[in-house]
């Protein structure tokens, strides 16, 4: 490793792969969860009663 401008195994993982790891993880857990979200999303229709609501006229016998 001498031989590319002295660089040394401490240079490599303080400058490279703890950075490189960091990123990989927080941006996973970003672009992850994201898709994650757009495809488990429980979209509401905008003609459904809020919950707690009633749904209707209670029908008696």
């Amino acid at each position: 490793l001498y031989q590319y401008g002295g660089l040394g195994w401490g240079d490599i993982w303080l400058w490279n792969l703890i950075p490189v790891t960091l990123g990989n993880i927080i941006g996973g857990m970003v672009f992850i969860g994201f898709v994650y979200y757009l495809a488990f999303r429980n979209e509401i229709p905008a003609d459904s009663p809020a919950s707690g609501a009633p749904a209707g006229k209670a029908v008696s016998k």
